[in-house]
């Protein structure tokens, strides 16, 4: 399951190409879902989430996911943060709050992040911030200044899930809200809710075409030898 802490944690802390409308088909026995963003932040919020992109919309795996954002931060922000998570997995068109479990290293669900600020300083060095960001102006460490921020698309792997049992726990669909806390002062300083995030099996392709496709495929890699 750590793919799935990976996959969500990034969402989460909205961490690309396609925006995120994109609805699905909808069924008459099955609940139709779409994947869309919400700045549920209240009126005088310091973080305004403007844009979240998702690619594929629904998620497939084995696949790939992308992930980006874009947010605004109206003045600059406090040391002292942290971030309530809460992931409801859709059964039988009832949201289920999916507990804080521990996962490896990590943890997955719903979960407080406290401290975030201590967290970045213990993790990157503040005059060597990794290309990525600083390609983009984005700070690795506290504080995070006045201005509009974009995360560049960040790239997964998604394994293949096997076994029905683990499929089952899996595959769907949720809904992640991520609350951006003063701890000192206790105030809502942003607020982010992704709704529609679908976990779905990619299909197999079958048939004369996918096996002429297949062996094209070998050839070419027998030629590049």
């Amino acid at each position: 399951m750590t793919f799935i802490w990976n996959i969500l944690t990034c969402l989460l802390v909205i961490s690309t190409e396609i925006y995120g409308h994109n609805s699905l088909l909808n069924h008459r026995m099955k609940r139709q879902t779409k994947f869309e963003f919400e700045d549920c932040g209240s009126k005088n919020r310091l973080i305004k989430f403007l844009d979240v992109f998702l690619k594929p919309t629904p998620v497939l795996a084995p696949g790939n996911i992308s992930v980006s954002y874009l947010f605004n931060v109206t003045e600059t922000l406090p040391e002292t943060i942290l971030i309530n998570v809460y992931i409801y997995k859709y059964i039988t068109w009832v949201p289920i709050l999916v507990p804080c479990l521990p996962v490896g290293n990590a943890y997955f669900g719903s979960c407080t992040y406290n401290d975030i600020c201590d967290s970045l300083d213990q993790t990157f060095d503040p005059c060597n911030c990794p290309d990525a960001l600083v390609r983009h102006n984005l700070p690795c460490t506290c504080p995070l200044t006045k201005g509009e921020y974009a995360l560049p698309s960040i790239t997964m792997a998604i394994p293949e899930i096997k076994g029905s049992s683990l499929a089952k726990l899996i595959l769907g669909e949720y809904e992640i809200k991520a609350q951006v806390i003063d701890f000192k002062s206790k105030k809502e300083i942003g607020c982010l809710k992704l709704k529609g995030v679908e976990i779905k099996r990619k299909q197999k392709c079958k048939g004369w075409f996918c096996r002429r496709r297949r062996s094209i495929r070998d050839a070419f890699k027998l030629q590049q030898k």
